[in-house]
């Protein structure tokens, strides 16, 4: 990442949902070390900072699918699966 970055807003790309995030800033040697969030209800967008206030080094997010996303290929796996009528 640039120097100077100490938040970022992540999107969830369409369909997906912001399950957890690591954010990386500072060293271990000064103490500090990757700060992991997660997201226990939907979020479809997030403002990312570390604890310690420096720049951000770099982070990963982890995505999932939303709960209506999940719901509806269920379903539609579901019809597939049901056996067709023969003569």
């Amino acid at each position: 990442m640039a120097d100077g970055i100490k938040s970022l807003e992540i999107t969830a790309p369409d369909g997906l949902e912001i399950i957890a995030v690591c954010v990386k800033a500072g060293s271990a040697k000064q103490g500090l070390g990757a700060q992991i969030d997660y997201f226990y209800s939907s979020q479809l967008s997030v403002t990312i900072s570390h604890y310690s206030g420096k720049d951000i080094s770099h982070y990963s997010v982890m995505y999932g699918s939303r709960p209506e996303v999940r719901r509806r290929h269920s379903r539609a796996r579901g019809r597939q699966r049901q056996p067709r009528d023969r003569p």
